[in-house]
């Protein structure tokens, strides 16, 4: 004769003789997730929007959590709807809720987010800087791909965009939403071929650096129109009031026409050192001695992306090794 079943006991002595002692007693998921929405958003119709489905879909799970709750969630008008004193004690509840919830997995979803790392660089640093060196980063962090794209804009949307970090030169606006971190300060100055800087000057009455300056074809870039500018303010060289320039699209470009004898470019020191030991380029007026500095900038929510951490250590480890 089969024993008989003896009801089990808590640590505290307490009978546990069903289930229903041992899970949570939740309203439907749903319902609260359509009663978060007219929260946050005010309405119905802006509820649906949010959520992609229509108002009557909205209006049903509500009903439905009301009838499960028992009592009336919203005061209902034409156009709009007003919590009642129940329905405010429940928002204060549920949408510090799912706030959270919705933090905690999305740090999940970071730290353990796999894939290729996209991130948005300037073409030039990605031509001159970076595809030389990827060979290394790919034994530094062997299980990380990386997708390079160009940066076309500091005005990320970064919720909706495809780009997981951002690689730029100069100090970004301070933003709570980010976290920027400098990896490379570089000098800029101004570099032009050999047989160009030398024939000005032989051309020049007192070949003074003024003068030649003053005679010379800038290479201004469409992409950073400021640089001249920058280089100027830093170097305490003046500019000609009217230059006579040739406009680029990018930097790499400017470099190409100096090296072939085109005029003057404006460069950070770290595209042009192998040119400049080579003999391709020359920097008669040396750089400027105020550093600029490399940035990357990601979504403060991404923190934990294991793959901007390793991107991080290589990007200033590849610094120390030029230093």
């Amino acid at each position: 004769m089969a024993a008989a079943t003896q009801p089990l006991k808590s640590s505290t002595g307490v009978e546990l003789n069903s289930m229903e002692h041992l899970g949570r007693k939740l309203p439907s998921i749903t319902a609260l997730r359509a009663f978060d929405a007219v929260c946050r958003a005010g309405s119905m119709n802006a509820a649906a929007r949010e959520l992609n489905v229509t108002a009557g879909a909205i209006s049903r799970q509500i009903k439905s959590l009301e009838e499960d709750l028992g009592a009336p969630l919203f005061r209902r008008g034409n156009t709009s709807v007003r919590l009642t004193p129940f329905g405010e004690r429940l928002r204060d509840g549920i949408v510090p809720a799912f706030d959270r919830i919705e933090s905690v997995t999305r740090e999940a979803r970071d730290h353990n987010r796999i894939g290729p790392l996209t991130v948005a660089c300037l073409p030039t640093f990605t031509l001159l800087w970076l595809l030389p060196r990827l060979g290394r980063f790919a034994e530094f962090a062997p299980k990380t791909e990386l997708r390079i794209v160009s940066l076309l804009s500091r005005d990320i949307d970064w919720e909706n965009s495809e780009i997981d970090v951002v690689i730029d030169v100069g100090r970004w606006p301070v933003r709570s939403d980010l976290i920027q971190t400098s990896f490379m300060q570089d000098t800029p100055g101004l570099v032009a071929a050999p047989g160009y800087w030398e024939k000005l000057k032989a051309q020049t009455p007192s070949g003074r650096d003024e003068e030649v300056l003053a005679s010379g074809t800038y290479l201004s870039i469409r992409s950073r129109p400021y640089l001249w500018r920058t280089w100027s303010a830093s170097s305490g060289h003046v500019l000609p009031a009217e230059p006579r320039e040739i406009w680029v699209d990018h930097m790499f470009l400017a470099l190409q026409a100096a090296k072939s004898g085109i005029g003057f470019a404006p460069a950070p020191k770290v595209y042009v050192d192998e040119d400049i030991s080579e003999g391709r380029l020359i920097a008669p007026l040396g750089f400027v001695k105020k550093p600029v500095p490399y940035y990357l900038a990601w979504p403060r929510s991404r923190s934990d992306d294991r793959r901007i951490r390793s991107l991080i250590g290589w990007l200033k480890r590849e610094n120390a090794r030029v230093i």
